[in-house]
């Protein structure tokens, strides 16, 4: 029987791989020959992307805060039944995981070569 635990952990491999081919495409293209200097121009200059990835490190700091306030509670025996922060913790540890994954795609978006169109001709008449 599958119960929540296993699909918690499941999405987190799953989360976590896809996490891992992200960084793994960015860190090749920018190993090769990238003007670094147009990458952090892009970067400056795309407001959605700046506010986006402020906005994921905001939502970071705060799960990351939910999950130190829920370790304290669990010292000092305040409000959380003796079990049930073990699947709150896994379920904040998905969400932060997936917000690193979305910066990392944001990241491979904007260091990715623009694709080119295999169907146009390139020659002149």
């Amino acid at each position: 029987m599958i119960n929540i635990k296993i699909v918690l952990q499941l999405a987190m491999i799953a989360i976590a791989l896809s996490g891992a081919f992200l960084v793994a495409n960015t860190s090749e293209i920018m190993r090769k020959k990238v003007n670094k200097k147009l990458i952090r121009a892009k970067a400056f200059l795309n407001d959605s992307f700046l506010k986006e990835s402020w906005m994921l490190i905001y939502l970071i700091c705060f799960l990351f805060l939910i999950i130190a306030s829920i370790r304290f509670n669990e010292m000092m025996g305040f409000f959380i039944v003796e079990g049930d922060y073990h699947m709150l913790e896994d379920t904040i540890l998905l969400v932060i995981m997936a917000c690193s994954v979305v910066s990392q795609y944001k990241w491979f978006r904007l260091v990715r070569p623009p694709v080119s169109d295999g169907f146009i001709s390139e020659k002149k008449y």
